[in-house]
């Protein structure tokens, strides 16, 4: 499989990572798994029932992932991302293993939840000089977890565990046209309902559609 890295570098200008407010007080653009749930779940209209129409996932399952995000797969919450036209970072931390990488505070791994932070992660393993299995064993996690996750599978969790042992951080990012999680739900919560994204404009059956064109052409 191709790899899918594409490394940049977080906007300098105040988007804040991981505080609710900035030091200029600009609106939070980035969040962990948690934060953004527990945000989800003070928005109004309610997500859950409008998440679901246009997502696909189960209501219950949304609930669940707004309720205990860490506890659900990555390929759940990428349908839920694409909903909210929201992305996934893996920021680079301070540490010892950021030093070792070259890598900076602030410095982010774009990336796809669905698939593409395979590459990314893998990237990261090997700049780092480390065979799945050791980072296996720093993260605290089994062999086959570390696989799974480098073929974009797995639980938030055991992401978020692996991360940690690269000093890096799972964010989840506004679309770079959006200020603040608010002004991204008015958007999508009436679009959730008028335009859901699992059900398509419906097209008429080929029978139907060969008929009204015999019509058209005079029944030739």
């Amino acid at each position: 499989m191709p790899s899918l890295i594409a490394h940049r570098a977080l906007p300098t200008h105040p988007r804040p990572l991981a505080s609710g407010v900035n030091p200029l007080g600009c609106p939070k653009t980035a969040f962990t798994f948690e934060e953004l749930s527990a945000q989800l779940r003070r928005l109004q209209p309610p997500v859950a029932y409008r998440l679901s129409l246009d997502s696909g996932v189960g209501y219950k399952n949304v609930r669940r992932a707004l309720e205990q995000p860490m506890a659900i797969r990555l390929q759940t919450w990428g349908k839920l991302l694409r909903s909210l036209r929201m992305g996934l970072v893996l920021a680079a931390r301070a540490g010892p293993a950021a030093g070792m990488a070259g890598a900076t505070p602030g410095r982010a791994y774009a990336t796809d939840i669905t698939g593409n932070q395979a590459g990314n992660l893998r990237s990261r393993r090997l700049a780092l000089g480390w065979s799945r299995r050791a980072l296996a064993q720093r993260a605290g996690v089994g062999l086959d977890a570390v696989v799974s996750l480098e073929a974009g599978r797995g639980l938030v969790g055991t992401l978020s565990r692996v991360c940690a042992a690269m000093d890096l951080q799972p964010l989840l990012t506004l679309p770079p046209d959006r200020v603040c999680l608010e002004q991204l739900w008015e958007e999508r919560s009436s679009g959730c309902l008028s335009a859901p994204a699992q059900f398509p404009p419906s097209r008429p059956p080929r029978r139907r559609a060969r008929a009204q064109a015999s019509d058209v052409n005079g029944g030739t």
